[in-house]
């Protein structure tokens, strides 16, 4: 399924990939004490974006996202997994530690991040056929 970028909403797709948020060939990330991090087989394409503009202040995601609105919640990164004609993007927050309000903080800025993102997608109906 090709992914487009909406141009009545943005460049969200050029956003990521030529700008600082994209972190060329790497495939883990950590932050604090908490890291994630994906072992590609030989067919899989991996690309890590760093979108949280308080860690990765030149990624302008947000403002993408939300314009000037403050107080938005936006996790640390986006996975993008390529394997055959399968294409996954993944939200990730990362916590160092499992308190509860963290994990709802986490789900928060997950949910928030995916819902905006999401708008700013076209997909193309008729490559599904």
């Amino acid at each position: 399924m090709p992914l487009a970028s909406d141009p009545d909403k943005g460049l969200l797709l050029e956003t990521l990939l030529l700008t600082p948020c994209l972190l060329p060939g790497k495939t883990r990330f950590d932050e604090s004490k908490a890291s994630v991090w994906v072992k590609p087989q030989p067919d899989e394409t991996i690309l890590f974006f760093s979108i949280d503009d308080q860690s990765n202040t030149d990624c302008k995601l947000r403002q993408l996202l939300w314009g000037d609105k403050p107080g938005e919640n936006l996790c640390d990164l986006i996975v993008f997994d390529a394997k055959g004609e399968e294409r996954v993007f993944c939200f990730v927050e990362l916590k160092d530690n499992l308190e509860e309000e963290d994990l709802n903080q986490a789900v928060k800025q997950v949910t928030n991040t995916y819902t905006h993102f999401r708008r700013h997608l076209r997909i193309n109906a008729f490559s599904i056929l």
